[in-house]
């Protein structure tokens, strides 16, 4: 499935007993909302 809206194109991958692997243009925010920086482009 391909986005060609304005907002993020992100893919999750769960793992079975095992982190979700998040790939994509996302936004990694703190709880009050101050924006973290991934430092790349796949995170678990």
């Amino acid at each position: 499935m391909e986005h060609t809206g304005s907002e993020p194109n992100v893919v999750i991958t769960p793992y079975p007993d095992g982190p979700l692997l998040v790939r994509g243009a996302f936004l990694l925010r703190a709880p009050d909302g101050t924006p973290i920086e991934p430092g790349r482009s796949t995170i678990a």
